[in-house]
């Protein structure tokens, strides 16, 4: 506090009660030679000393009618201006009209109506109320201003809070949209100086996502005005400019005013709305009492009120309300990215006050006792405080005023991009959608962000053919008929239609018990157990065939295929099978059964709670073979040729046997818990669903699996419609349906199954140490070449499938018109009918794979490849057709090398640097100073190289000037593979931390981040820019197709 408001406020508190005479001279002796603090004074004292009154003479009052607008009712009032509710004739319409109240229309009032006015026409922004119009009118004590604006039908913030009960995290989004539109103000060059709840509105249409409203920017301030000069407290008629319990120290002690008091003003509504109370309470305190509490005593923090608030939510309050400006947050944009980290659960950036500042506070409550052994300290303190505030308002001045609008946009976008990827990992499909489908039409600006993550998104959601909502768990669901499946609820069976999306017909059960359904291989009798009851349904007409009351309480009931017969587990173990028409009966066997499948050539499966499979023939029950699930058995079920066996086991697992041998054909680690099973009619395919809300399409012989998404919770149920039913398509396919907790029914087109966003295919590699250093290159016909040098093995992907296994790792140039093949002595090139061999010189050693490997230049005029003597490596270059000797372009070793895309620069790592060299000479263009580079990948342009280094950077560097663009970081482990989009727009990078992330490279955000099954080795976008490729260490290759977008 400065030493003029010091002596103004201990002043006032010595006349404020004294008579006018001595109150008079008091004045005279203390101010004689300062005019301007005796004048301060005064107004201060006129203001304590006047009448309030206001029912004495009638006032003033507002015409009906003003210009356009037509007054209904006041819904505010302040100290200078009234609020009414109006109605506008042209266009027509409510809006709020905002005038000065009749006696207090002064010059002064009059101005800040304007700049108010001229305020709010900078703004275009969903959080502040739109202002429509603005002027002046005639009226009886006359000129007054007028300003029309958006209507908001809202209440405070904190009432709003209260009323409705909401949680921390809806509390903290209000808070959050709040900062996003004081930010917005800022941006355009206004402070509010008044943010308080009567100024912030909550807004919600039925269900929809509440939404705040700023209003009245009455006393804000633009930051283009003096820079210099302090803001004063109060009017020229005495009036307080702000709320106390809202206005920081510095608008209290005059100094000059920033944006970090809306930010204090901000924090002291989120300690508000958080514990139902103002930071200071300062109710009934006179003036001079309640300044002194805001300047030097400190608030509870949060946690002492709460303990749920105790932590980083406290810090974040504490550091927007801090006393010292320098130690809050610079704007509300930083505070509500905290607030975002707090609600993601990350590491905010807001600590603790330290010692040296709690010792720093203490000093300046108790300046009497201190002052004199801190007086040198303190005076160089304020000097360095005071060259910073100027450094930063120096470098605010000087950098480039951007558009605020687009950029607002942009990182919006990147950020909900971001959360789509995280609820696209987590399975929630219903966040995606509402995530991504607000950006498939641009804005007013026409400003378009949208990137291959956005299409990859958008083609992620959207798989299902037909959604029946049924507001009920769906525990099972299986094919009736084209238009019909039986779903399995907690009440019993209930058949639905397809096209009317209604119940036909229900099947009940008890719905105090737990209720199992199954539905007859021959599609007219439906099973329905509860407790110690099962009763038979005719599915047609829903009458109750037979009723059996001694079953015990099962565990699972499956039909067996061509007879009246059915069979269940009970929970002590044992397994039944009855004759449905006459209860008799027909065998029954002892064990730890739990789940249990026919097959249509005389198999049953029984599976016991500890993995164990038994395969039992229908002949006499006997035992033919035992089966090792090693893994807790959800599900099974045969194929319908009886061929092999699959089980669904925790966790997420999924086996497939041989079943006549008992052979272990596919073990396949899934993630998650599985917990439906369902086989395709070509009895090369299988569906599994579980926990994660994601069905996966398995492909046996391909070894490919492929994944829909759409439930929003558990899939409990699976079932493929048979290949001769009139539900297939004209291909011949057979349909999907799936029943999920999310109350949903879902049916699932063969294209959508063949073709879906993210495939992923595995490669047949026996052990993880096969894959190490694995290299990836896109072909002709869209086919995907594999390489693994660890073991000389290469793999070409076809339409999802492996189609060729060779020794030979192959790359091709851009247009695919030149071939390199590596074998074991040399590399062949191929360009149409010719041929050429390229072999290392004599001595030089051999091939080496993991000292860079083979690179085929993009135009397909030049070849480099490594090799490793007794001792030393070295890398080579070649021109085939044109030059017969290879060039040795570098000794020693080296992680990678790249071919500009002019085939005339090779970039190569090294252990300090990054060189270009000359293709023709072995000369050096460049070299760049980092520090064991590891990948390295050129963009199309040939100007711009990307790097990535042992520190799990990425760093952009032009070439042309050897400058660094900028460094992209976010990985948490080694970067194995880089890759740049055809457009240079995007790079792709995948690592050791088994992630797959794309950057802009513009900004350097990551745009998104998907896990991997693997630790990630190679990426490589294919020419169309609409689909990447993933190769990752557990031997799976993952295919991102952006180009399915609806």
């Amino acid at each position: 506090m400065d030493e003029t408001f010091e002596r103004l406020r201990s002043l006032f508190a010595r006349t404020e009660g004294l008579d006018p005479g001595a109150r008079q001279r008091l004045l005279d002796a203390e101010c004689a030679n300062e005019p301007e603090l005796r004048q301060q004074l005064e107004v201060l004292l006129s203001h304590h000393d006047e009448d309030h009154d206001v029912l004495g003479s009638p006032a003033p009052t507002h015409p009906s009618q003003v210009g356009r607008y037509r007054l209904l009712e006041v819904v505010g009032s302040g100290g200078i201006g009234v609020v009414y509710r109006a109605e506008q004739d042209r266009p027509r319409r409510i809006v709020a009209l905002k005038l000065i109240q009749p006696g207090a229309v002064r010059p002064e009032t009059l101005r800040r109506f304007g700049r108010e006015a001229e305020y709010l026409g900078r703004f275009a922004h969903p959080g502040i109320a739109q202002v429509f119009d603005a002027g002046t009118f005639e009226a009886n004590h006359g000129d007054q201003a007028y300003i029309a604006m958006e209507f908001v039908d809202g209440e405070p913030i904190t009432h709003f809070a209260r009323r409705h009960g909401l949680s921390v995290s809806d509390r903290i989004d209000l808070i959050t949209q709040c900062c996003d539109a004081a930010q917005h103000a800022h941006d355009r060059g206004v402070l509010h100086r008044d943010l308080k709840p009567a100024n912030l509105l909550i807004t919600q249409i039925a269900d929809a996502r509440p939404c705040v409203k700023v209003l009245d920017f009455g006393i804000a301030r633009a930051t283009e005005d003096e820079a210099g000069s302090g803001d004063s407290l109060l009017t020229s008629t005495g009036q307080l400019l702000g709320t106390l319990p809202y206005m920081s120290p510095e608008q209290l002690d005059g100094r000059p005013v920033d944006g970090k008091s809306d930010v204090y003003a901000l924090g002291a509504v989120l300690y508000e709305i958080l514990c139902g109370r103002v930071p200071l309470e300062l109710d009934g305190l006179p003036l001079t009492e309640a300044l002194r509490v805001v300047m030097h005593e400190s608030p509870r923090e949060l946690g002492q009120i709460d303990s749920a608030l105790r932590g980083d939510l406290s810090i974040i309050a504490m550091k927007a309300l801090a006393k010292d400006p320098h130690r809050r947050y610079s704007n509300p944009a930083e505070l509500a990215a905290d607030l975002h980290r707090f609600a993601n659960k990350r590491p905010i950036l807001a600590r603790r006050p330290s010692i040296a500042y709690e010792v720093r506070t203490f000093a300046r409550r108790n300046r009497g006792t201190v002052v004199a052994l801190f007086s040198i300290f303190a005076i160089m303190l304020a000097a360095i405080v005071t060259v910073s505030i100027f450094a930063k308002q120096n470098q605010n001045l000087a950098k480039k005023e951007h558009d605020a609008r687009s950029e607002e946009r942009r990182s919006r976008y990147v950020a909900e991009m971001n959360l789509a990827g995280e609820a696209l990992e987590d399975g929630s499909i219903a966040r995606v959608r509402e995530l991504v489908e607000p950006w498939s039409t641009t804005d007013e600006s026409g400003i378009d962000p949208r990137g291959f993550e956005w299409h990859l998104l958008a083609a992620s959601c959207h798989n299902e053919q037909c959604v029946v909502d049924t507001n009920e768990v769906e525990h099972d669901v299986a094919w009736v008929d084209a238009d019909h499946v039986l779903s399995h609820e907690s009440t019993g069976g209930v058949l639905w239609s397809l096209t009317t999306k209604n119940a036909v017909r229900r099947y009940p059960g008890h719905s105090n018990d737990f209720v199992r359904v199954r539905l007859s291989p021959d599609k007219r009798l439906v099973a329905v157990t509860w407790n110690d009851t099962l009763r038979i349904y005719e599915r047609e007409s829903g009458d109750l065939r037979t009723t059996l009351n001694d079953v015990g309480t099962t565990r699972c009931i499956v039909w067996m295929p061509g007879r009246g017969v059915i069979a269940y587990s009970c929970t002590d173990g044992t397994v039944h099978v009855r004759e449905i028409e006459s209860g008799t009966g027909i065998a029954r066997f002892s064990g730890n059964y739990e789940k249990l499948a026919f097959s249509r050539h005389g198999h049953l499966a029984c599976a016991s709670l500890d993995g164990t499979i038994e395969i039992r023939n229908t002949t006499d029950w006997s035992v033919e073979q035992k089966l090792d699930a090693r893994t807790h058995v959800f599900v099974l079920g045969f194929s319908h040729d009886g061929a092999r066996l699959a089980v669904v086991g925790n966790p997420g697992c999924t086996i497939v046997w041989d079943n006549a041998s008992g052979r272990e054909l596919r073990r396949i680690e899934q993630g998650g818990q599985l917990l439906s099973l369902a086989w395709h009619p070509d009895c090369k395919r299988l569906a599994t669903g579980g926990r994660d809300q994601v069905i996966r399409i398995i492909d046996v012989e391909a070894n490919r699996v492929t994944s829909l998404r759409g439930h929003a919770n558990t899939v409990w149920g699976l079932d493929f419609s048979p290949i001769t039913s009139a539900s297939a398509s004209a291909s011949g396919d057979s349909t999907l349906a799936s029943a999920g907790e999310d109350g949903t029914i879902r049916t699932w087109e063969p294209d959508d199954v063949a073709a879906t966003a993210i495939t992923r295919i595995r490669l047949p590699v026996a052990a993880r140490n096969e894959t190490y250093g694995m290299r990836m290159a896109w072909g002709p016909d869209d086919a995907i070449a594999v390489s693994l040098p660890a073991v000389g093995e290469a793999f070409v992907i076809r339409g999802g499938s492996v189609v060729e296994r060779s020794g030979r790792e192959r790359q091709w140039s851009r247009d695919f018109d030149v071939e390199a093949c590596m074998h074991e002595d040399s590399i062949e090139i191929r360009h149409g009918t010719r041929s050429e061999r390229v072999t290392p010189p004599t001595g030089s050693g051999v091939f080496s794979h993991d000292n860079g490997g083979l690179v085929l230049s993009r135009d397909g005029s030049r070849v480099a490849f490594s090799t490793r003597g007794e001792h030393v490596s070295q890398v080579w270059v070649s021109r085939p057709f044109t030059e017969t000797t290879p060039i040795c372009v570098v000794h020693g070793w080296t992680p990678a090398f790249a071919w500009r895309p002019d085939g005339d620069i090779l970039a190569v790592s090294t252990v300090s640097a990054v060189r270009g060299i000359r293709a023709h000479d072995a000369s050096t263009l460049f070299e760049l100073p980092i520090r064991r580079p590891t990948v390295l990948a050129w963009n199309g342009d040939g100007l711009r190289l990307a790097i990535a280094d042992y520190r799990m950077s990425i760093h952009l560097w032009n070439t042309q000037n050897e400058t660094a663009i900028r460094e992209l970081r976010g990985h948490t482990m080694l970067i194995r593979g880089l890759d740049w989009h055809p457009d240079g727009s995007r790079i792709a990078s995948v690592g050791n931390d088994r992630t797959v992330r794309i950057w802009d490279t513009l900004s350097g955000l990551q745009m998104l981040q998907l896990r991997l099954t693997g630790k990630g080795f190679a990426v490589r976008w294919h020419a169309d820019g609409k689909r990447l490729v993933v190769a990752s260490d557990d031997g799976v290759v993952t295919v991102y197709d952006a180009s399915r977008t609806r």
